[in-house]
């Protein structure tokens, strides 16, 4: 009998993590469970989640069949070891692939890490499957905005002549912003395989409640401040220099407070903000996704910053939840950006795009 075709997600991070990527990933093989059979092959957890419970290699939630590999834990925020662990892991992947993956098939691949988009767009290309890559993050050029690539170096080259080829692999690429496209087609010289869809919203699980009934909001006696959030990954690319910098100018504004709930490579810049001796700033560290309903109405309005260079190179899924709390945004983005877009079309918050730490904070 004709063996059914059968859909292979490769993503490094899975349920139980909760970052936005394990998140998404997680609901969108679980939604394509119900109608045709899955397969997702990923890490055990690494990054942040809530959930204790011992994973076996191979399991079986909602309709998926789970296969992980490499129980090796490294610090994310370490670039050797993060660099390492998606070296080990693509390798992983793409050898269970190969005995796997059957003519064909249809391959569903996540770009980050970019290792395992080349080495597994291969896969796909050799086995004579359908490859669908979901554009998370554009390499390298998010290197060079995050200061660890040069843009005329020979990696930054190698790098992008083999990611170009990976994309080029693709029946589809999903991008999850408009500015994102753009790139992308530039990168491809077409657009006619590329798709806009952007990230989500959880609308059944958080909804605006009332801020001074909030736990955080009580906790910290804050219910007579202006309470500005940015919840998420504390990383290289998200503008934190030129945002702490901006606060620090508001340190003597006691109206106005600071939270901030999250962890990553630049955790370091809320530590030294708060330790110069600015009162008006709380660090909440990492807090569960299912924690989202209390945290993300723990203010007045939600931040959103990356740094300048990466309009294009990725969409902060965060805005979607914040404004399904009911909250506005200012944003320190660059214009054109899908964060700018989204602001201005629907009206839903404020625009600073001259990155500097003294218009920001008069803003």
């Amino acid at each position: 009998m004709k063996r059914n075709s059968k859909i292979w997600i490769f993503s490094e991070i899975y349920f139980p993590e909760e970052t936005s990527t394990g998140y998404i990933m997680t609901e969108i093989a679980e939604e394509l469970g119900k109608e045709t059979e899955i397969e997702v092959v990923t890490g055990y957890p690494a990054y942040f989640s809530s959930n204790r419970t011992e994973l076996s290699q191979r399991s079986r939630r909602n309709n998926v069949v789970i296969t992980r590999f490499l129980r090796i834990k490294l610090n994310k925020n370490k670039l050797l070891q993060r660099s390492l662990r998606a070296i080990l892991i693509s390798l992983k992947f793409f050898f269970y692939g190969l005995r796997k993956v059957k003519k064909g098939d249809a391959v569903l691949l996540v770009t980050n890490p970019p290792t395992q988009l080349v080495l597994n767009s291969l896969l796909a290309h050799l086995k004579k499957a359908k490859l669908v890559v979901l554009v998370h993050d554009v390499f390298p050029d998010n290197l060079v905005a995050a200061g660890l690539m040069l843009p005329n170096s020979i990696s930054y080259k190698l790098i992008n002549t083999r990611i170009i080829k990976a994309c080029n692999r693709a029946v589809r690429l999903i991008a999850i912003g408009r500015d994102m496209k753009e790139i992308l087609q530039m990168k491809l010289g077409t657009s006619k395989k590329i798709d806009v869809i952007p990230n989500w919203a959880e609308l059944e699980r958080i909804l605006p409640s009332p801020r001074n009934e909030n736990s955080i909001i009580k906790k910290l006696n804050l219910t007579t401040k202006k309470v500005f959030l940015f919840a998420g990954n504390l990383g290289r690319v998200q503008g934190l220099e030129v945002l702490t910098k901006a606060i620090k100018e508001l340190k003597d504004k006691e109206y106005f407070h600071f939270i901030f709930v999250g962890n990553g490579a630049k955790s370091n810049s809320i530590e030294t903000l708060i330790n110069s001796g600015v009162k008006n700033v709380s660090w909440l560290k990492e807090m569960p996704r299912n924690e989202q309903q209390v945290f993300l109405n723990a203010c007045d309005i939600g931040i959103i910053s990356l740094s300048k260079g990466m309009k294009g190179l990725g969409v902060p899924s965060k805005v979607y939840n914040i404004l399904a709390a009911g909250k506005p945004v200012f944003c320190v983005v660059e214009e054109g950006s899908e964060i700018e877009l989204i602001v201005k079309e629907h009206q839903v918050g404020w625009i600073d795009s001259s990155f500097d730490p003294t218009h920001i904070a008069n803003s």
